[in-house]
């Protein structure tokens, strides 16, 4: 079962490629778009721990290819995978997040031109930030973390919850 999915190019080729994440099943299914066919091939399926949630496709260590970001939720973390050339494959790195992420996305959150990775962790009422190796974890509790965007404003992180209540964090780091 599908639980959520992206589009976004994965494996650097300049095409869009789409990617699923299926709970129960604990994987990410990744469908890489074929020029010549013009259509999807086969699905890549990849265990990726236990719970797989969100999903984002960005490029998060700066090297101008795009990663896969997953929220594992049974296991508080999420898990990169970076395309490797020579494998021809992803390589795959877990960071620890709060409890319960449900949500992660990839944007500029702190306007140094640098991608930065934002989960919102829904059993601690928490966002794990990630700007480079800092990690920040503010409390957002008593708001339901199903809904967030990323945006900035005069150098300040904007979190926006399903119940509309606009956070600041001033990013002095």
């Amino acid at each position: 079962m599908c639980w959520t999915h992206i589009i976004g190019d994965v494996n650097n080729d300049g095409m869009n490629d789409i990617v699923t994440t299926s709970f129960f099943d604990n994987t990410i299914t990744i469908l890489l778009w074929n020029p010549v066919a013009e259509y999807w091939n086969l699905g890549i399926t990849k265990n990726v721990g236990d719970g797989p949630l969100g999903v984002s496709i960005g490029d998060v260590n700066n090297d101008g290819n795009n990663e896969i970001v997953i929220a594992i939720r049974e296991e508080d973390l999420i898990s990169i995978l970076t395309w490797n050339d020579n494998k021809a494959d992803w390589d795959h790195i877990n960071k620890a997040v709060g409890d319960n992420p449900n949500q992660v996305y990839i944007a500029d959150a702190n306007n140094d031109n640098i991608n930065d990775i934002v989960v919102t962790n829904y059993n601690e009422g928490s966002a794990s930030i990630f700007l480079g190796s800092i990690e920040l974890r503010p409390d957002i509790s008593g708001y339901e973390l199903n809904l967030i965007i990323i945006g900035t404003i005069l150098g300040f992180v904007i979190i926006i919850l399903k119940k509309v209540k606009i956070l600041k964090y001033k990013s002095t780091i």
